[in-house]
Protein backbone atom coordinates (compact mmCIF):
# COMPACT_ATOMS: atom_id res chain seq x y z
CA UNK A 1 0.00 0.00 0.00
CA UNK A 2 1.35 3.09 -0.74
CA UNK A 3 2.07 6.00 1.89
CA UNK A 4 -0.39 8.14 0.71
CA UNK A 5 -3.56 5.70 0.67
CA UNK A 6 -2.11 4.43 4.12
CA UNK A 7 -2.75 8.40 5.03
CA UNK A 8 -5.82 8.61 3.88
CA UNK A 9 -7.02 5.07 5.20
CA UNK A 10 -5.99 5.79 8.52
CA UNK A 11 -6.42 9.64 8.89
CA UNK A 12 -2.84 9.51 10.37
CA UNK A 13 0.57 9.22 9.97
CA UNK A 14 3.92 8.45 10.92
CA UNK A 15 6.26 11.36 11.07
CA UNK A 16 9.17 10.62 8.64
CA UNK A 17 11.96 12.72 10.55
CA UNK A 18 14.68 10.87 12.57
CA UNK A 19 14.28 9.91 15.98
CA UNK A 20 16.96 10.95 19.04
CA UNK A 21 18.40 8.62 21.42
CA UNK A 22 14.68 8.09 22.77
CA UNK A 23 13.63 6.21 19.76
CA UNK A 24 17.01 4.11 19.76
CA UNK A 25 16.91 3.13 23.42
CA UNK A 26 13.14 2.41 24.16
CA UNK A 27 11.09 2.59 27.26
CA UNK A 28 13.50 0.59 28.70
CA UNK A 29 16.09 3.05 29.41
CA UNK A 30 17.17 3.69 33.20
CA UNK A 31 15.59 5.88 35.85
CA UNK A 32 16.87 8.84 35.48
CA UNK A 33 16.22 9.12 31.95
CA UNK A 34 12.65 9.89 33.13
CA UNK A 35 11.86 13.60 33.62
CA UNK A 36 8.09 12.90 35.44
CA UNK A 37 7.90 9.84 38.49
CA UNK A 38 4.66 9.68 40.85
CA UNK A 39 3.98 6.91 42.78
CA UNK A 40 0.94 6.09 44.66
CA UNK A 41 0.07 3.45 47.47
CA UNK A 42 2.95 4.37 49.31
CA UNK A 43 3.39 2.81 52.76
CA UNK A 44 0.41 0.12 51.82
CA UNK A 45 1.27 -3.14 51.01
CA UNK A 46 0.88 -2.27 47.47
CA UNK A 47 2.18 0.32 45.39
CA UNK A 48 2.08 1.50 41.72
CA UNK A 49 4.56 4.07 40.05
CA UNK A 50 3.91 6.13 36.65
CA UNK A 51 7.01 7.39 35.14
CA UNK A 52 7.16 9.40 31.65
CA UNK A 53 10.50 9.93 29.84
CA UNK A 54 9.97 14.38 28.69
CA UNK A 55 7.10 16.56 29.29
CA UNK A 56 8.38 18.91 26.45
CA UNK A 57 8.87 17.16 22.74
CA UNK A 58 8.65 17.94 19.22
CA UNK A 59 6.76 16.30 16.84
CA UNK A 60 9.33 14.77 15.43
CA UNK A 61 9.80 12.61 19.03
CA UNK A 62 8.09 10.06 20.98
CA UNK A 63 7.77 9.55 25.05
CA UNK A 64 8.37 6.49 26.90
CA UNK A 65 5.79 5.86 29.84
CA UNK A 66 6.31 3.10 32.40
CA UNK A 67 3.61 1.78 34.29
CA UNK A 68 5.13 -0.04 37.56
CA UNK A 69 3.39 -2.05 40.74
CA UNK A 70 4.72 -3.63 43.50
CA UNK A 71 3.13 -5.90 45.50
CA UNK A 72 3.32 -8.96 47.65
CA UNK A 73 3.27 -12.36 46.11
CA UNK A 74 -0.10 -13.45 47.26
CA UNK A 75 -1.63 -10.33 45.16
CA UNK A 76 -2.85 -10.60 41.95
CA UNK A 77 -2.70 -6.91 39.93
CA UNK A 78 -4.87 -6.29 37.07
CA UNK A 79 -3.29 -3.32 34.90
CA UNK A 80 -5.05 -1.29 32.53
CA UNK A 81 -5.96 -2.41 28.66
CA UNK A 82 -3.88 -0.24 26.89
CA UNK A 83 -4.69 -0.39 22.68
CA UNK A 84 -3.79 1.43 19.77
CA UNK A 85 -4.18 4.86 21.24
CA UNK A 86 -3.52 6.43 24.41
CA UNK A 87 -5.72 10.03 24.98
CA UNK A 88 -4.53 11.88 22.17
CA UNK A 89 -1.02 9.74 21.11
CA UNK A 90 -0.69 6.81 19.08
CA UNK A 91 0.97 3.71 21.10
CA UNK A 92 3.61 2.70 18.25
CA UNK A 93 5.02 0.09 20.86
CA UNK A 94 5.25 -1.93 23.84
CA UNK A 95 7.19 -3.84 25.60
CA UNK A 96 6.93 -7.41 27.22
CA UNK A 97 6.04 -7.25 29.98
CA UNK A 98 9.48 -7.11 33.47
CA UNK A 99 9.15 -9.01 36.46
CA UNK A 100 11.32 -9.06 39.45
CA UNK A 101 11.21 -10.62 43.01
CA UNK A 102 12.61 -8.20 45.32
CA UNK A 103 14.44 -8.91 48.47
CA UNK A 104 11.61 -8.30 51.02
CA UNK A 105 9.69 -11.10 48.99
CA UNK A 106 7.46 -8.48 46.70
CA UNK A 107 7.04 -8.80 43.14
CA UNK A 108 7.63 -5.64 41.15
CA UNK A 109 5.50 -6.09 37.32
CA UNK A 110 6.83 -3.16 34.88
CA UNK A 111 5.28 -2.37 31.95
CA UNK A 112 6.73 0.01 29.29
CA UNK A 113 4.77 2.24 25.66
CA UNK A 114 6.37 4.17 23.77
CA UNK A 115 3.74 7.44 22.92
CA UNK A 116 3.85 9.41 19.25
CA UNK A 117 2.17 12.46 18.67
CA UNK A 118 1.01 13.79 15.30
CA UNK A 119 0.12 17.37 15.69
CA UNK A 120 1.32 19.64 17.93
CA UNK A 121 -0.56 20.82 20.89
CA UNK A 122 -1.30 19.59 24.56
CA UNK A 123 -1.67 16.28 25.07
CA UNK A 124 -2.68 14.50 27.80
CA UNK A 125 -2.28 10.66 29.00
CA UNK A 126 -5.33 10.19 31.29
CA UNK A 127 -5.68 8.78 34.74
CA UNK A 128 -4.70 5.17 34.95
CA UNK A 129 -5.94 2.19 37.33
CA UNK A 130 -4.25 -0.38 38.81
CA UNK A 131 -6.57 -3.29 40.38
CA UNK A 132 -4.98 -5.31 43.23
CA UNK A 133 -6.84 -8.28 45.40
CA UNK A 134 -5.21 -10.95 47.56
CA UNK A 135 -4.87 -14.61 46.19
CA UNK A 136 -8.88 -16.58 45.97
CA UNK A 137 -10.26 -13.10 46.17
CA UNK A 138 -12.01 -10.28 44.06
CA UNK A 139 -10.04 -7.31 42.66
CA UNK A 140 -11.54 -5.36 45.79
CA UNK A 141 -7.89 -2.65 46.42
CA UNK A 142 -7.39 0.22 43.30
CA UNK A 143 -4.67 2.78 43.19
CA UNK A 144 -5.55 5.90 40.04
CA UNK A 145 -2.78 7.87 38.27
CA UNK A 146 -3.16 11.61 37.61
CA UNK A 147 -3.60 12.98 33.86
CA UNK A 148 -0.44 14.57 32.76
CA UNK A 149 -0.35 17.03 30.41
CA UNK A 150 3.20 16.91 28.00
CA UNK A 151 3.60 19.75 25.33
CA UNK A 152 4.40 18.79 21.81
CA UNK A 153 5.96 21.43 19.39
CA UNK A 154 6.26 21.99 15.82
CA UNK A 155 9.23 20.71 13.88
CA UNK A 156 8.51 23.32 11.84
CA UNK A 157 9.50 27.71 12.02
CA UNK A 158 6.43 29.43 12.42
CA UNK A 159 7.08 30.69 9.11
CA UNK A 160 8.75 29.17 5.71
CA UNK A 161 11.29 31.42 4.16
CA UNK A 162 12.97 30.97 0.60
CA UNK A 163 15.55 29.02 2.74
CA UNK A 164 13.19 26.80 4.00
CA UNK A 165 11.89 25.39 0.66
CA UNK A 166 13.11 21.42 -0.51
CA UNK A 167 11.72 19.51 -3.19
CA UNK A 168 9.10 16.43 -2.05
CA UNK A 169 8.71 14.34 -4.88
CA UNK A 170 11.27 13.34 -7.81
CA UNK A 171 11.11 14.56 -11.08
CA UNK A 172 9.93 11.19 -12.37
CA UNK A 173 7.20 10.97 -10.17
CA UNK A 174 6.07 14.85 -11.24
CA UNK A 175 6.45 14.59 -14.63
CA UNK A 176 3.83 11.46 -14.74
CA UNK A 177 1.59 13.75 -13.43
CA UNK A 178 2.39 17.48 -14.77
CA UNK A 179 -0.48 17.28 -17.12
CA UNK A 180 -3.30 17.06 -14.92
CA UNK A 181 -1.61 19.75 -12.76
CA UNK A 182 -0.99 22.52 -15.56
CA UNK A 183 -4.96 21.74 -16.61
CA UNK A 184 -6.72 21.52 -13.60
CA UNK A 185 -4.00 23.76 -11.67
CA UNK A 186 -4.61 26.72 -14.40
CA UNK A 187 -8.34 26.33 -14.54
CA UNK A 188 -8.55 27.03 -10.60
CA UNK A 189 -6.32 29.24 -10.70
CA UNK A 190 -8.22 31.34 -13.77
CA UNK A 191 -11.47 30.83 -11.84
CA UNK A 192 -9.85 32.32 -8.55
CA UNK A 193 -8.47 35.13 -9.86
CA UNK A 194 -11.59 35.64 -11.79
CA UNK A 195 -13.75 36.09 -9.03
CA UNK A 196 -11.39 37.70 -6.90
CA UNK A 197 -11.25 40.84 -9.45
CA UNK A 198 -14.67 40.53 -10.27
CA UNK A 199 -15.74 40.96 -6.44
CA UNK A 200 -13.07 43.86 -6.29
CA UNK A 201 -15.04 45.40 -9.29
CA UNK A 202 -17.98 45.32 -7.83
CA UNK A 203 -16.61 46.33 -3.83
CA UNK A 204 -15.11 49.26 -5.81
CA UNK A 205 -18.75 50.38 -7.35
CA UNK A 206 -20.20 50.54 -4.36
CA UNK A 207 -18.21 52.51 -1.72
CA UNK A 208 -15.79 55.23 -2.17
CA UNK A 209 -12.22 54.11 -4.69
CA UNK A 210 -10.10 55.27 -1.42
CA UNK A 211 -11.61 52.46 0.90
CA UNK A 212 -9.10 50.20 1.94
CA UNK A 213 -9.59 46.42 1.28
CA UNK A 214 -11.72 44.34 3.86
CA UNK A 215 -10.47 41.17 5.41
CA UNK A 216 -12.14 38.87 3.24
CA UNK A 217 -11.26 40.68 0.04
CA UNK A 218 -7.75 40.97 1.15
CA UNK A 219 -8.00 37.04 1.33
CA UNK A 220 -9.72 36.65 -1.42
CA UNK A 221 -6.87 38.55 -3.39
CA UNK A 222 -4.41 36.87 -1.44
CA UNK A 223 -5.68 33.13 -2.22
CA UNK A 224 -5.67 34.39 -6.15
CA UNK A 225 -1.96 35.63 -5.56
CA UNK A 226 -0.80 32.50 -3.91
CA UNK A 227 -2.45 30.28 -6.95
CA UNK A 228 -0.39 32.30 -9.19
CA UNK A 229 2.86 31.37 -7.67
CA UNK A 230 1.73 27.67 -9.39
CA UNK A 231 3.44 25.89 -6.18
CA UNK A 232 0.77 22.94 -6.70
CA UNK A 233 2.30 22.17 -10.04
CA UNK A 234 5.52 22.58 -9.15
CA UNK A 235 4.68 19.79 -6.60
CA UNK A 236 5.46 22.24 -3.40
CA UNK A 237 2.46 20.83 -1.82
CA UNK A 238 3.82 21.57 1.63
CA UNK A 239 5.05 25.25 0.81
CA UNK A 240 1.15 25.80 -1.17
CA UNK A 241 -0.57 24.47 1.70
CA UNK A 242 1.34 26.36 4.10
CA UNK A 243 0.51 29.14 2.46
CA UNK A 244 -3.25 28.12 2.12
CA UNK A 245 -3.63 28.11 6.19
CA UNK A 246 -1.58 31.30 6.92
CA UNK A 247 -4.12 33.10 5.03
CA UNK A 248 -6.81 31.47 6.61
CA UNK A 249 -5.59 32.13 9.75
CA UNK A 250 -4.94 35.97 8.58
CA UNK A 251 -8.25 36.40 7.68
CA UNK A 252 -9.60 35.26 11.07
CA UNK A 253 -7.60 37.20 12.76
CA UNK A 254 -8.30 40.40 10.91
CA UNK A 255 -11.97 39.65 10.51
CA UNK A 256 -13.00 38.18 14.62
CA UNK A 257 -9.92 39.54 16.25
CA UNK A 258 -8.47 35.83 17.07
CA UNK A 259 -4.81 35.93 17.34
CA UNK A 260 -4.63 32.84 15.19
CA UNK A 261 -1.16 32.90 13.44
CA UNK A 262 1.09 31.66 16.35
CA UNK A 263 -1.72 28.87 17.66
CA UNK A 264 -1.69 25.48 17.49
CA UNK A 265 -4.11 24.06 15.10
CA UNK A 266 -6.20 22.63 18.20
CA UNK A 267 -5.96 26.06 19.93
CA UNK A 268 -7.23 27.73 17.10
CA UNK A 269 -9.99 25.31 16.43
CA UNK A 270 -11.18 25.52 20.44
CA UNK A 271 -11.39 29.63 20.02
CA UNK A 272 -12.69 29.72 16.63
CA UNK A 273 -15.47 27.26 18.69
CA UNK A 274 -16.24 29.44 21.63
CA UNK A 275 -16.29 32.63 19.25
CA UNK A 276 -20.41 32.68 18.43
CA UNK A 277 -19.72 34.64 14.87
CA UNK A 278 -17.70 31.44 14.03
CA UNK A 279 -19.38 28.27 15.83
CA UNK A 280 -21.40 27.51 12.44
CA UNK A 281 -18.47 27.13 10.72
CA UNK A 282 -15.97 25.81 13.43
CA UNK A 283 -16.94 21.99 10.97
CA UNK A 284 -15.34 23.60 7.72
CA UNK A 285 -12.70 25.05 9.41
CA UNK A 286 -11.98 22.18 11.39
CA UNK A 287 -12.06 19.77 8.05
CA UNK A 288 -9.88 22.43 6.10
CA UNK A 289 -7.40 23.11 8.48
CA UNK A 290 -6.51 18.89 9.54
CA UNK A 291 -6.01 18.65 5.49
CA UNK A 292 -3.68 21.31 5.62
CA UNK A 293 -1.43 19.84 8.58
CA UNK A 294 -1.16 16.05 6.89
CA UNK A 295 0.51 17.22 4.09
CA UNK A 296 2.53 20.20 6.17
CA UNK A 297 3.43 18.04 8.61
CA UNK A 298 2.97 14.39 7.37
CA UNK A 299 3.89 15.21 3.61
CA UNK A 300 1.01 13.71 2.35
CA UNK A 301 0.65 14.22 -1.46
CA UNK A 302 -2.52 15.60 -2.32
CA UNK A 303 -4.14 14.50 -5.61
CA UNK A 304 -5.41 17.62 -7.83
CA UNK A 305 -8.89 16.86 -6.90
CA UNK A 306 -7.92 17.21 -3.34
CA UNK A 307 -5.80 20.41 -3.94
CA UNK A 308 -8.72 21.92 -5.53
CA UNK A 309 -10.99 20.89 -2.98
CA UNK A 310 -8.43 22.65 -0.33
CA UNK A 311 -8.83 25.56 -2.34
CA UNK A 312 -12.51 25.62 -2.63
CA UNK A 313 -13.11 25.27 1.14
CA UNK A 314 -10.71 27.96 1.97
CA UNK A 315 -12.18 30.28 -0.61
CA UNK A 316 -15.85 28.92 0.71
CA UNK A 317 -14.68 29.62 4.57
CA UNK A 318 -14.22 33.35 3.33
CA UNK A 319 -17.51 34.04 1.73
CA UNK A 320 -19.47 32.31 4.16
CA UNK A 321 -17.90 34.52 7.07
CA UNK A 322 -17.65 37.69 5.19
CA UNK A 323 -19.21 40.97 6.33
CA UNK A 324 -22.56 42.24 4.84
CA UNK A 325 -20.12 44.94 2.92
CA UNK A 326 -17.88 42.59 1.92
CA UNK A 327 -20.25 39.80 0.97
CA UNK A 328 -20.09 38.67 -2.87
CA UNK A 329 -23.38 39.53 -4.42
Amino acid sequence: MSGNRFLRACGAAVLWLPLLSLGCDGPAAGRDSFELEKAYGQGRSVSFAVRVSRLKISTAEQVALELESRAGEAWRVAFPEIAEELGEFRVSAREAERRRLERDGSLTVTRAYTLEPFLPGAYQIPPLTLDFGEAGEEFSFSLSSEPIVVEVSSVLPPTLGEQDLEEIAGPDRLASRRWLWIGGGAAVAAGLAAGAVLLLRRARRRAPPTRPLGSAEAALAELAALLARGFAEQGLFREFYQGLSDLARRYVENRYAIHAPERTTEEFLREAQDNPALSGHSELLKSFLRHCDLVKFARLQPEPAEVSAAVEACRSFITRTAGPAEAPA
